[in-house]
């Protein structure tokens, strides 16, 4: 009786085994590939990216490569002949790195945690089994995922290693914070930074994972819209793409819909932010406060819905500056240019500043609820908010500062061609009415001058002669010479 293998989660089972099974990285698969080919390698290469799109992937694709048997013996065939860079994935070598011969052990491949092999003590292990180097053609290939979360004794241990390796030695390094590795070992390899992946190639990626799976087991059905919000949820990475796709799977085969995949992973519909530019726009506080609660209580966490909220208003300002957003759909598109005429640009910047003011107040705060709520109740008044330039020009002018009445409601739907405009408003004055300072009143500065008082002179039969000869005696004019005890005593308060 044959044993039943155990399941097998999607980001496992289709995790690229070759360097064609790569996507998003051509300009790295293809300095690689230029490079086994041509056997010109670095002592050390350092994958940096963010999660899940393929950094610890391709250092075992360029390990199998290296290492692998069959191009080995087509090499020794044809001397002079350019071999393909691709593993065959059949030899023992490629089979145990893959970890699919568990029989097979290869000692020439050396994978590392770095989060969990932190100290001085491991990478001096490493360096006494670095002493022991497999026969040509092979190389020691060292792989320190996470090398980042190393102690700062443990790179310096390592830094005359790095700089001169043993020969036939290889080490490749992946880390997601790149900032946190010495310098000094950034200097000693070559970097290569991955890129996030487009919502497009996850979605195909995803559609052709369905096909596969749809000829070995039961057929699945999902919309292209569920595909988007998986897509757009994953961020760019194709391994979180895959475990989110497990867990909708999990929950039915049979048509799988975008509304489901949002209650799925608690996503918070696009347009309900409509709603709230709509809300805001009508200064409505009730209907803001009420449409959150709506979504908290369905099971949106508050920061998720403020995270969701800030990627929404941030497309609503690349939308107001004449861009197009790659991840939003069509409708979404066309929902949200009926609504970004009546915004401006300061107050979209305004929106998206106190929401990530709100969100970092949310480490501190005992109850997000309530300042979740004060925070939306006070974008329902931003149009009472004046910006510093207006305040300022005001004061220039000298005019009074007098708040915004409340605005009654504008229609957002596009108008109809057919609708009359509004009357204009005939008065039987044509000038225009400007705000005037008022006249007795001089404008105000913001920077007032020194002010300068003059001083009358005193005539000649009160001023003290005798003292101010004996100041400036050269001075013929003695009623100009006034000492500040005259100025004193001759002041109308003193009189």
């Amino acid at each position: 009786m044959t044993e039943k293998k155990s399941y097998q989660v999607l980001a496992r089972k289709y995790r690229p085994q070759s360097f064609g099974d790569v996507i998003g990285q051509d300009h790295i698969i293809r300095i690689f590939t230029n490079a086994i080919e041509l056997e010109r390698f670095s002592q050390a290469y350092l994958l940096t990216g963010s999660r899940g799109i393929g950094k610890t992937t391709i250092a075992r694709i360029i390990a199998k490569s290296i290492n692998c048997e069959e191009r080995h013996k087509e090499k020794n065939k044809n001397p002079g002949k350019v071999v393909s860079a691709e593993p065959c994935l059949g030899c023992p070598s490629c089979l145990a790195i893959a970890g699919q011969d568990s029989t097979s052990v290869n000692n020439d491949i050396v994978e590392i945690d770095g989060a969990s092999n932190t100290g001085i003590d491991n990478i001096l292990e490493l360096q006494k089994d670095l002493m022991y180097v497999p026969p040509a053609p092979r190389f020691k290939i060292v792989i320190i995922d996470e090398v980042h979360m190393l102690s700062k004794s443990a790179f310096n241990s390592l830094l005359k290693t790095l700089e001169e390796p043993p020969e036939r030695v290889l080490f490749i390094f992946a880390t997601t914070e790149p900032h946190k590795v010495l310098p000094t070992i950034i200097s000693r390899c070559q970097r290569f930074d991955l890129k996030r992946l487009s919502i497009e190639q996850i979605i195909l990626k995803l559609k052709e994972i369905i096909s596969k799976e749809n000829i070995e087991k039961e057929k699945i059905i999902i919309e292209d819209e569920a595909l988007f919000e998986i897509a757009k949820k994953a961020d760019g990475g194709m391994r979180d793409a895959l475990s989110l796709m497990d867990q909708v799977i999990s929950y039915g085969l049979d048509n799988i819909t975008a509304e489901e995949v949002r209650k799925i992973l608690g996503l918070v519909r696009t347009e309900i932010f409509d709603t709230f530019m709509e809300a805001i726009l009508h200064r409505n506080s009730l209907q803001i406060v009420n449409l959150f609660h709506q979504e908290t209580e369905s099971g949106i966490d508050t920061s998720e819905f403020f995270d969701s909220f800030l990627g929404y208003i941030g497309n609503f300002l690349l939308i107001k500056l004449g861009d197009t957003p790659s991840n939003l759909t069509k409708n979404q598109m066309e929902n949200i240019q009926k609504l970004t005429p009546h915004f401006t640009e300061d107050e979209i910047i305004y929106i998206i500043n106190y929401l990530i003011e709100t969100k970092n107040n949310f480490r501190t705060s005992t109850s997000k609820q309530l300042l979740a709520e004060l925070a939306l109740v006070k974008l329902a008044r931003i149009s009472d908010m004046k910006s510093l330039k207006s305040i300022l020009e005001n004061m220039m002018t000298g005019s009074k500062f007098i708040p915004s009445e409340p605005q009654t409601p504008k229609p957002i739907n596009i108008p109809n061609s057919n609708s009359t405009p509004p009357k204009p408003i005939v008065t039987n004055n044509p000038e225009p009415i400007v705000s005037k300072p008022p006249t007795n009143t001089p404008p105000i500065d913001i920077i007032q001058p020194i002010v300068s008082i003059p001083i009358e002179p005193i005539p000649a039969e009160q001023a003290p002669i005798e003292n101010t000869l004996s100041q400036n005696p050269t001075s013929n004019d003695t009623s100009e010479l006034l000492s500040f005890k005259d100025i004193t005593r001759s002041s109308p308060a003193n009189s």
